[in-house]
């Protein structure tokens, strides 16, 4: 393969979901990592800005939920991220 033509096609793939993962996953993210802790915790207070825990709980989600968006979301529309008209990644 040529190096241009990957660059190319990783950066024409790439930059789509960064726009797509900076709109959906974050914020979907953040409110299933503050779902997930306030569930689990049975309080609402500023305290969990404190603790490790609600940090650890955001990082993991970010993790599963970037891979899964990509995965199971992203991926097998990108057709429809591209345009029609480009070639499929």
């Amino acid at each position: 393969m040529d190096p241009e033509k990957g660059k190319e096609r990783f950066i024409k793939g790439f930059t789509s979901y960064c726009k797509y993962w900076w709109k959906l996953t974050l914020p979907g993210t953040i409110f299933f990592a503050f779902g997930i802790h306030f569930l689990g915790n049975r309080s609402l207070s500023w305290d969990f800005l404190a603790s490790g825990e609600f940090y650890l709980k955001f990082c993991i989600c970010l993790i599963f939920y970037t891979i899964m968006d990509y995965y199971v979301m992203y991926r097998p529309n990108l057709r429809h991220h591209l345009g029609r008209d480009r070639e499929h990644i």
